[in-house]
Order: structure tokens, then C-alpha cells, then sequence
């Protein structure tokens, strides 16, 4: 009895903390993949939208009115992500999860600022500035992306 208690209270926390650990790193990533389709679907809805980083459109065009638009995203880690960066720091190199998350955010903010521009009746936007900020609290990793750019019509 006694050996069954030594060995089996450790597989069981040993369970217990993989369940802690999957269960949330498993209803993070299927929220992931409902984003990214998301984020897909309005892509696909605002393309051949003119977005440049420069201060006018490589084409000449005529614009009567311009405003600054903007769209910002604070997007978090899941814990498994979390949790694989954290092993990959002990090797190091690229810290894929973490690399999906900032690109899913920049997408998202991206989008944010275009969507606000069409919405408000703009023909383009030139002029676009990407900033990132980290936020961390404690073990939680999450970043903001504010997209800034000038609308014109």
C-alpha cells in the first residue's frame, strides 16, 4: 500500500499538471485558428486596398482631404505558447510561438486601421507607422501593436 501511495501520488500531480497545462494550451489554439480565419475573411474583403509606407502613392492621385486613422491590438500568449518559449529560451533561436502571436496582432491592428479608413470613406492610406509595445505581468506575455497611418480621399 505504502508503494502504491509513493508511486502513485506522483503520477498523479504528474497528470494533473500536464491536464493544467493542455487543456488550456488546447482551448488557446482553437481560438488561434478561429482568429486567423477571421482575420482571412477580412483580408480577402478589403484587397486591392492601396497601403503604403511612403508619404504618397507610388501612382499619382488626386486627393481632396486627408485624416490620421489609426488601429491598435493587445493580443496574448496562451499558456502553451508561453510554455514552449520558455523551453526554446533554454536553446535558443527563433520562439515560433511567440512570432505567431506577433503577426497575428500586427494583422489584426493592420486590418483595425484600414476597415476604419474605408469605413470613413478614404481611398488609401499612405504614410503607415507600425509601433509594439510588450506587456508583461508576471508569467503572462502579451503585446500591443498600434498602427498609425494617413488617409486620404
Amino acid at each position: 500500500m505504502d508503494l502504491l501511495l509513493a508511486l502513485g501520488l506522483p503520477v498523479v500531480l504528474l497528470i494533473f499538471s500536464a491536464l493544467l497545462l493542455l487543456i488550456p494550451a488546447a482551448i488557446g489554439r482553437q481560438r488561434e485558428k478561429k482568429l486567423l480565419a477571421e482575420l482571412d475573411q477580412r483580408e480577402l474583403a478589403i484587397a486591392g486596398f492601396p497601403v503604403v509606407d511612403t508619404e504618397t502613392m507610388p501612382t499619382p492621385t488626386p486627393v481632396s482631404r486627408s485624416w490620421l486613422v489609426s488601429g491598435s491590438v493587445v493580443v496574448g500568449a496562451h499558456r502553451g505558447q508561453q510554455f514552449l518559449s520558455q523551453l526554446k529560451n533554454l536553446v535558443g533561436g527563433e520562439l515560433i510561438s511567440l512570432t505567431r502571436v506577433y503577426e497575428t496582432a500586427r494583422r489584426d491592428a493592420q486590418l483595425r486601421m484600414i476597415e476604419a479608413a474605408r469605413a470613413q470613406g478614404a481611398t488609401g492610406v499612405v504614410n503607415v507607422r507600425i509601433n509594439h509595445s510588450d506587456i508583461s505581468h508576471g508569467k503572462q506575455v502579451a503585446t500591443e501593436v498600434f498602427i498609425v497611418g494617413t488617409a486620404i480621399a
